[in-house]
């Protein structure tokens, strides 16, 4: 009878550890979820910085006869 009751115990000491690496891997997920969005919306913010100053170096080309973009599109774009 010890001998099933081990195993009885073994069994809902493996239950609740495979629940607690559910639950780990859920949180994890949920994180590489966010870092991802998150890493979308950086890009899309540098596309849409460095596009502006591509127009912007156009208008400028055209309206100064310098083939120079503004100032502020020659700093090298972070993504801090």
């Amino acid at each position: 009878m010890g001998h099933l009751w081990e195993q009885g115990a073994l069994g809902v000491a493996l239950a609740a550890e495979l629940a607690w690496v559910a639950e780990l891997a859920e949180e994890l997920a949920e994180e590489l979820v966010v870092l991802w969005v998150w890493s979308l919306g950086m890009l899309w913010l540098r596309i849409q910085y460095l596009l502006s100053c591509s127009s912007t170096a156009a208008v400028h080309q055209t309206t100064s006869g310098s083939s120079s973009p503004p100032p502020a599109c020659n700093q090298k774009v972070g993504m801090s």
